[in-house]
Formats: structure tokens, C-alpha cells, sequence
């Protein structure tokens, strides 16, 4: 009975230090993820388009306000403490993070061009990679 015990704790131990080794996984933000994290997101100023849809902010969270540039999807969430939208200008896009916890911008890309596909560790824009490492910070290949 011991033994069936330490097995299990040690696969247990092994299965959580394997989440935490893994990373920054990013979760695609409908509405009810937004409705659950951080207390609650709104997003305001949508343009009504189920398909692509773009907003013009603000972004609103219990504890503060975050006066952010038009921006769309796909939009995701880490953590419970990390916001990834894609700004958008022109062909121009940029991901950018917002942390929830402080309310401020806490990293945006470079300029890339293409479609954004959200990926389990980052984006996809075009055939530029956008990758978050250990603590959500970004992961220095794919920029």
C-alpha cells in the first residue's frame, strides 16, 4: 500500500514540475474566459463582426482601466494575470501583453505582417513566431 502511494506521489510531483518547467501556456480568450480572469474582462468598443472582430477599447478589469489602440485576436490569457491582444494598424500588427495584476503593458513585438494564429506558448503572425518562455517574459528566438 506504501509503495502504490509514493508512486502516486511521485508522479504527481513529477506531472506539476513538468507544468511549471513548461512554461507560459496561453488559453484563447472567449467571453466566458474573459467573464473568469482577473475578476472579470470587458472589452469595449467591438465592431460587431463575429468572425474578426476588432475593438477600439478600453479593456476593463475590476481593478483598473487599460486605454489600449484598436486591436483583435486572437486574444489570450495566462495565468490568470496575462492579457495577449494584437494591435493592429494598417497591415501592421503587434502582439502585446498586458499584465493585470499592476494594469500595465508589459511587453509588445515588433512590427509583423500575416494572420495571427494563437499557439500554446505564443502566436503565429505570418511565418513570425512570437514565443513566451518560463514567467510569461518572451522568449528571445521567433522575434
Amino acid at each position: 500500500m506504501r509503495m502504490i502511494a509514493l508512486t502516486a506521489l511521485l508522479i504527481a510531483g513529477n506531472v506539476a514540475a513538468g507544468t511549471i518547467a513548461s512554461g507560459c501556456t496561453l488559453q484563447a480568450a472567449d467571453p466566458d474566459i474573459l467573464a473568469k480572469t482577473a475578476g472579470g474582462i470587458t472589452l469595449e468598443g467591438g465592431d460587431g463582426n463575429s468572425e474578426a472582430p476588432l475593438w477600439l477599447g478600453p479593456i476593463h478589469t475590476p481593478a483598473c482601466s487599460l486605454e489600449v489602440d484598436l486591436f483583435g485576436g486572437p486574444l489570450a490569457v495566462a495565468r490568470d494575470r496575462f492579457l495577449f491582444v494584437v494591435q493592429v494598424s494598417g497591415s501592421q500588427q503587434r502582439v502585446t501583453q498586458y499584465d493585470l495584476q499592476s494594469c500595465k503593458q508589459r511587453w509588445q513585438s515588433a512590427p509583423l505582417f500575416g494572420q495571427a494564429k494563437l499557439l500554446k506558448d505564443g502566436y503565429q503572425i505570418g511565418k513570425k513566431l512570437v514565443r513566451f518562455g518560463p514567467q510569461c517574459q518572451p522568449a528571445r528566438r521567433g522575434h
